[in-house]
């Protein structure tokens, strides 16, 4: 039997994962190609990672722990050429 706080971690998770999809499947983010951005994952960490400004690589790969150092490392902190945070 789960505890109390599983179940409700699990709804939460549930609830919130509709809104946690649209930061991959935004019509938006083809847009950023307009710009000068090459291809979706240099898009995503762009404006995914824009909030916390002008962030270093490893800052990026520290929150957003489950992404490769190196596929991090094409995107930040090149993308902050391209359009500032």
């Amino acid at each position: 039997m789960k505890s109390s706080a599983e179940r409700n971690a699990r709804r939460l998770a549930r609830a919130a994962e509709s809104l946690h999809s649209c930061s991959y499947y935004a019509p938006e983010i083809h847009q950023m190609k307009r710009f000068g951005y090459s291809g979706w994952w240099h898009s995503y960490f762009a404006y995914r990672s824009a909030p916390l400004g002008a962030a270093s690589a490893r800052e990026v790969v520290d929150l957003f722990y489950n992404f490769a150092p190196r596929m991090v490392e094409q995107a930040v902190p090149g993308c902050w050429e391209i359009l500032d945070p």
